[in-house]
């Protein structure tokens, strides 16, 4: 890898560990969705965030052929590697919480995808042109149950605007540039994340509003800064035990 990509193929892999680490959050639901067909749809939305990693890290692989292959990147390098936003790795909560979750991501997704297909880098604008079709169903069915459930009890009601106030300030890491990336921003390989956060800000406040929920105040991230939930470890050791007690399994 030479200086001149490896800033490109961090990024590539920063962007993968927000989809893999979601992916695996979202597969913890399978048999305990509130409903079957809910149960099925939400490890299927797990499934379309794994894809998606898959790409990214086969991405990052042929550009870094040292490397073991996609598994690498989730199944063996350090853990202390992986550069995800928080919010991707936070803990499922109720289902409220996890909607929530979904929403601010499915949102921001919609739209740095939909400025990333038209980067400058041909293999990261053809996974985004992919990526966009699940995401743009994914923001229609979160949002489809915020507006149900909001609408049925209080005790529901409670629920989200907990999951508002607990998640809504976390979204505010989505939105900074980090050092590596202001050079690829001016070269068009990246989307600029600031530039999409006051349009982001607003939409999130009047849903909530027009949900009936309590809107949190706005916080801003002056500058990315790298943290964990203190659950991160025991997230990726879950992820890894069939790597970790079969190293030579195959499939």
């Amino acid at each position: 890898m030479n200086s001149a990509t490896e800033p490109l193929l961090r990024s590539v892999c920063a962007l993968g560990d927000d989809s893999l680490l979601l992916a695996q959050r979202l597969g913890a639901w399978c048999s305990y969705g509130p409903t079957l067909e809910e149960d099925i749809a939400l490890t299927n939305t797990g499934l379309d965030f794994l894809g998606r990693a898959r790409l990214l890290y086969q991405h990052a692989h042929d550009c870094n052929p040292k490397e073991q292959g996609e598994d690498y990147f989730a199944y063996v390098r350090d853990s202390k590697e992986f550069s995800n936003h928080l919010i991707y790795e936070m803990p499922n909560g109720d289902f409220a919480y996890t909607m929530v979750r979904q929403y601010l991501i499915d949102l921001f997704e919609s739209w740095y995808y939909a400025e990333l297909q038209n980067s400058n880098y041909p293999p990261l604008a053809a996974i985004a042109a992919k990526s966009l079709k699940e995401i743009t169903y994914h923001l229609k069915r979160s949002v489809y149950w915020i507006h149900v459930l909001t609408n049925s009890t209080k005790e529901a009601k409670t629920r989200f605007n907990h999951a508002w106030s607990s998640l809504f300030p976390l979204s505010a890491q989505l939105f900074s540039d980090r050092e590596y990336e202001v050079t690829l921003i001016q070269q068009n390989l990246l989307p600029s994340r600031q530039k999409l956060s006051t349009t982001y800000y607003r939409e999130v406040k009047q849903f909530i509003t027009h949900c009936g929920c309590n809107a949190p105040q706005r916080l801003r991230s002056a500058s990315f800064t790298l943290q964990h939930h203190e659950d991160f470890e025991s997230l990726i050791s879950e992820m890894r035990y069939i790597t970790n007690t079969m190293p030579n399994c195959k499939w």
